[in-house]
């Protein structure tokens, strides 16, 4: 529901954003940690790398920023095969 709800206050343009400096490495960590073992269970392997030139903090809202991590990593695991990597 909620993110039903969600998706009518971007269509009316009333969601509020709180933009803050982020690590974006530690959210991604936080998220691969919290999908470890449904992976694992699936027998699919995390790889995480960055690129060296890539900045160390965005600006960005954390918890849209998670909500979105969370639903790629969530169906990059779901659909993958055994033995598969994300």
């Amino acid at each position: 529901i909620n993110d039903v709800l969600d998706l009518s206050r971007i269509d009316s343009g009333h969601l509020t954003l709180s933009f803050e400096s982020l690590d974006l490495r530690v959210i991604a960590e936080d998220v691969l940690k919290n999908f470890s073992q449904q992976a694992a269970a699936r027998g699919v392997t995390f790889s995480a790398t960055s690129h060296p030139n890539s900045p160390r903090t965005i600006s960005a809202d954390r918890v849209r920023l998670t909500q979105v991590l969370v639903n790629l990593v969530s169906n990059a695991v779901k659909f993958n095969q055994s033995g598969g990597t994300v």
